[in-house]
This record gives structure tokens, C-alpha cells and sequence, in this order.
């Protein structure tokens, strides 16, 4: 039996359920889980923060529910839950749940900012390469299909729903895929291909795809592939068709993004950086210029971006360096490189106007921007620190790390962000033979 409210307690029962008991009287408390109650059987509970309560069962592992009853999360086996019936439940003084099982304890950091998301949640990430938004919809690439999950669609997996389910007609995956209202074109080892309605088009097959852009302004799009040519496609009439590669460019290419005047800037790590001014149809590159030392740059390879909204920003073996549109070339950027202690940067991408994720020489983290200038956080980017990524995609003010898995990070939830997480060593002491280390 757990406090309710102030003048109710919830009881667990383990056959009939949950009820409220108020002024001498039970009454039974409903709950999406009702049917599953009787086959799971509620031994014990926990209430989390006085919104949620967690209780552990005996066949089912543990429930977190809210106080209408509503089915927020199921923690059992799957999720890495030792198994075993569910015998004690302890909320610590840094709001993470420790709970004794008939085979192990666990502790289950509840407040942290991060969350998991693999073949539990219904993706198969052997092979994540793409993360993006479509209309109210999230969707993930990998090389084997192409995932999608609607906002409506609840982020707890229970039985067979799972938040990310596969798009029909992906299952040749992608390695990008742009989006247009309901329209998904997929780029990979097999072309470029429109997916609407579960209806699949083929619009181009020949070279390899890897990276694309929309273009602003037009419904068109280009994807570069491997063999180094640009792949323009077009929208007439609501039908997307293949048009023509755009000459002049034969580079492989590792990023590629539009300008607001229209030109295109195309990054790679071995052959340097580029910018492709277009025609007015967006149909034909009439100057290419390449950026070398003369420009600012001290090496054309070793070079990556650094995704900020307002600038286009580098990240070379000397740190930070920002386009300066008057003079066309690159020049240090003090303000960051200082926050980072002039140290190296491999990748980096904003996704508020106050964060920008950074992974570099002095791991990964924050720049935290602020009234009195930019910091870097290390905090609490040291639980993840182990971890490999190939990549960051921001959206939604939350931020997506790609690498053998998915990472995912919501600045906005509750963390301690002025000092590192600390290690407390918690140890079972036997004081005589007959006491009880559980």
C-alpha cells in the first residue's frame, strides 16, 4: 500500500488488481493495465516524485504508472531487469530506483537525459545511417529498411507495439532520405527511390548514393553518390522523376548543405571544401571555387562541420573556423575556440540556440552559451563516453547520436548540471549470521 493523495492510498493485490482506499472503503483504480494485473500479479510499490508510482510484480517486472492510471513504462527482462519476482523498491536521494529481485538488484537512473533506443523499441540499428523529420514523424535509415515512428505513437514498448515500426517498400534501406510533406525519397547502394502510401517508384539506378539535400525554394533535390557526381531529382505535377547528374563536379563527398543565397556547400574529409554556385532553376553549376591555405584553411583534408543555424562553421586540426562571407575565406572563431581551450574538434552540430553538442580532444559535451559568453559541459556526457558515434542530428530542440545504436538526449529533462555525476560505493556488510544483507 502506497500514499495516493492525502486522504487515499493505492493497494496492490495480486489477483484482483489495484484499488484506491479512502475513509474505510476500497474501490477498485482503472488502468490501461486491468487485464494484465491478473497474470502479473502486484506484490509491492514505489511512489517516484508523488506523480508516479512504480510497482513490482511477481511475474512481470516492473510497472511505472501515473495517478490516472496511464501506462508510462514496463521495465522487465528485455529492458535488462534481472529476472525473478520483484521484492523490495527504493527511490535514492538522486531520484534513481533500486530494486531487489529474486536473482539480482538493479538501480535504474530514472532522471537521466538519455535514452537507449535499439531492437527493444522495434529498430534493427545494425547499420544506423540516417536520422530526420517528416510531418509529425520521426524516421531512421539503416541498411536494411527505413523505421518510422509517429508522435502519437507512445515511446513504451509492450508485447508486440513498438514505437518504430518499419515504412512499407523500405526494404532495400537507405543511407539518407530526404522528406517533403508526405513524400520520402530514399537514397542508397540501389538508387534513389519515391515512397508514398506504401507505394514504391524507382527514379534512378546506376551509382551508389550516400548524402542529399532539398533544395530551398524548388522541388528539387540532389544526392551525390560514391563514385563523386551530383543527382538532381525533381517534383512536377506532385510526381518526383529523376532529371539529370549536374557536370562539372566529380567529387566523393561527406556532407553537403544550401546556402541562403542558393549555393552549395559540399565538405569532404580527403578532398576538401567546396562551394557550388547554381543556376537560377537550380539545374546546372555555373562556378565551383575549391578553399585551400590561401583561404584560411590549413590542410584541405582532416575536415569536418560544425552544424551552427546562423554561420557555416569548420572543424580543423586548429580548431573552429568561420566562413567570412565579406573576404571569402576562414577565420578562426575565437569565441568557441577559447571555450574549448583551443583544442581539436572532430565533429559538432547546434540544436538550440543556447547548446551545441561537440566530440573532440576533450571528449564530448556542451558549449553552453550564456550571458557572460560560451562555456563547454562535460556534464553528463561521462556516462556515454565509452560509446561510439558516427554522427549527430539534431531536431525538436533534442539531440540524436547515431553510431551502433541511437542515442538520445533531451536537455530539457532534470539533471544535475553544475558538477559531474558522482560513484557512491554502496556495500552489504554481515555484522552477525543471523542478519540479512538484502
Amino acid at each position: 500500500m502506497l500514499p495516493f493523495s492525502e486522504d487515499e492510498h493505492l493497494v496492490f493485490t495480486s489477483t484482483d488488481g489495484l484499488f484506491l482506499y479512502s475513509d474505510q472503503r476500497l474501490q477498485p483504480f482503472e488502468t490501461e493495465l486491468d487485464e494484465f494485473w491478473a497474470s502479473s500479479q502486484p506484490f509491492m510499490g514505489e511512489s517516484i516524485y508523488e506523480k508516479y508510482f512504480a510497482i513490482g510484480t511477481q511475474l512481470g517486472g516492473l510497472i511505472i504508472i501515473d495517478q490516472q492510471g496511464k501506462l508510462i513504462q514496463r521495465i522487465d527482462k528485455a529492458m535488462g531487469l534481472p529476472e525473478g519476482d520483484i521484492w523490495d523498491l527504493l527511490l535514492d536521494r538522486e531520484g534513481n530506483l533500486w530494486v531487489a529481485t529474486w536473482s539480482g538488484i538493479a538501480q535504474i537512473m530514472l532522471h537521466t537525459p538519455f535514452t537507449e533506443i535499439d531492437e527493444r523499441h522495434g529498430l534493427e540499428t545494425k547499420g544506423v545511417n540516417h536520422i530526420g523529420r517528416g510531418k509529425n514523424t520521426t524516421y531512421v535509415a539503416t541498411n536494411f529498411a527505413i523505421y518510422e515512428k509517429p508522435d502519437s505513437r507512445p515511446w513504451q514498448s509492450f508485447g508486440d507495439n513498438k514505437p518504430f515500426r518499419k515504412v512499407p517498400n523500405s526494404e532495400d534501406g537507405a543511407s539518407i532520405f530526404l522528406v517533403d510533406g508526405e513524400d520520402l525519397i530514399s537514397a542508397s547502394t540501389a538508387g534513389i527511390t519515391w515512397i508514398k502510401e506504401k507505394r514504391k517508384t524507382n527514379l534512378y539506378s546506376g551509382e551508389s548514393l550516400w548524402t542529399g539535400t532539398m533544395l530551398e525554394g524548388s522541388e528539387k533535390a540532389v544526392f551525390s553518390s560514391y563514385e563523386g557526381h551530383l543527382h538532381l531529382v525533381e517534383k512536377k505535377n506532385g510526381v518526383w522523376k529523376s532529371v539529370k547528374t549536374l557536370e562539372g563536379f566529380s567529387n566523393q563527398i561527406d556532407y553537403i548543405m544550401e546556402q541562403e543565397d542558393g549555393s552549395l556547400w559540399v565538405v569532404d574529409n580527403n578532398a576538401g571544401v567546396f562551394r557550388l554556385v547554381l543556376s537560377k532553376e537550380k539545374d546546372e553549376i555555373l562556378l565551383i571555387k575549391q578553399y585551400d591555405k590561401d583561404d584560411g584553411l590549413p590542410s584541405t583534408v582532416g575536415i569536418g562541420v560544425l552544424w551552427l543555424d546562423e554561420s557555416f562553421e569548420l572543424t580543423t586540426s586548429q580548431g573552429i573556423l568561420s566562413y567570412q562571407k565579406s573576404s571569402d575565406r576562414f577565420e578562426p572563431n575565437d569565441g568557441l575556440n577559447k571555450a574549448l581551450d583551443y583544442s581539436e574538434i572532430n565533429s559538432g552540430s547546434e540544436f538550440t540556440e543556447r547548446y551545441t553538442f561537440v566530440s573532440g580532444e576533450l571528449g564530448i559535451g556542451l558549449l553552453v552559451a550564456d550571458e557572460q559568453g560560451t562555456q563547454f559541459q562535460n556534464t553528463p556526457f561521462q556516462r556515454i563516453e565509452e560509446l561510439s558515434f558516427r554522427d549527430v542530428i539534431p531536431f525538436n530542440r533534442e539531440l540524436w547520436l547515431r553510431g551502433d545504436y541511437i542515442i538520445h538526449f533531451d536537455p530539457d529533462l532534470p539533471y544535475p548540471k553544475d558538477q559531474i555525476y558522482h560513484a557512491f560505493i554502496r556495500q552489504a556488510i554481515e555484522i552477525s549470521k543471523d542478519d540479512s544483507l538484502l
